[in-house]
């Protein structure tokens, strides 16, 4: 059994940095904030720390970009709902927040910019049950979060081994581990790579290759699985050494 955490604070702090670099030339960045914090604030036994956390997380500035870009909103409440929850399994608060505060925060948002939401993904009960159900245990919220990073027609697989319910450890045991088709030639978006999993490569003979190095380059999270040479790479930007 074995603890994983290899991630560089350094590499997170540039990260938050570049993201939040980024989301300043927004004029919608204020709005933002404010949606969190309001959020927060009506929130009972939360305080400002906590909006102060959220904000900078580069996942869930990951979903701003993502709210202000043309993209589609389709799966938004959900994906943020997964992510928050994840984020705050750090504090074993995801139970009792998650939802309410992820809710909180996209409607916060679209109703300060005049959006209609009501008929996006969440208000379905089917979808919002769903989801209740999947923040209550540890292992499916684990799974699904990575499957947010799933590409269907990608050709490369990565096996995440996560700790089974009521454990912070890693058993390296295949039943607490999810494979994700990613485009290693693209690298995934920030928060694939975390604190407390652990990532290998699987080739089409089903054998395996652990990370060695992982680091970020922009707006994706880059890895190498056969070879741990660092040359080139800046070292504020190196995510995770094995």
């Amino acid at each position: 059994m074995e603890i994983v955490d290899k991630i560089s604070e350094k590499a997170i702090k540039w990260l938050t940095e570049y993201i939040l670099s980024l989301v300043k030339e927004s004029k919608k960045n204020n709005l933002w904030e404010k949606s969190v914090r309001k959020a927060c604030e009506a929130t009972e036994g939360v305080d400002d720390s906590l909006a102060d956390y959220i904000i900078k997380l580069p996942t869930i500035q990951r979903h701003f970009l993502w709210i202000i870009s043309n993209k589609s909103l389709d799966n938004i409440y959900y994906s943020f709902i997964i992510t928050i929850a994840v984020e705050l399994c750090t504090f074993n608060i995801e139970k009792r927040y998650a939802v309410s505060l992820g809710m909180a925060i996209l409607d916060n948002w679209f109703e300060m910019n005049g959006v209609n939401y009501q008929d996006i993904d969440i208000r379905n009960p089917i979808i919002g049950n769903k989801i209740s159900d999947i923040v209550n245990n540890r292992e499916r919220l684990y799974r699904e979060y990575f499957l947010l990073y799933n590409d269907p027609i990608a050709k490369d697989i990565i096996r995440v081994y996560y700790p089974k319910n009521g454990e912070s450890w890693i058993s390296w045991n295949k039943e607490y581990s999810i494979d994700i088709k990613v485009n290693l030639s693209k690298g995934t978006e920030y928060g694939f790579c975390r604190i407390g999993f652990s990532y290998c490569r699987i080739d089409e003979r089903d054998s395996t290759k652990f990370l060695k190095v992982a680091y970020v380059n922009e707006d994706r999270e880059i890895y190498r699985f056969e070879n741990d040479d660092m040359i080139g790479i800046d070292d504020k930007k190196i995510l995770w050494v094995n």
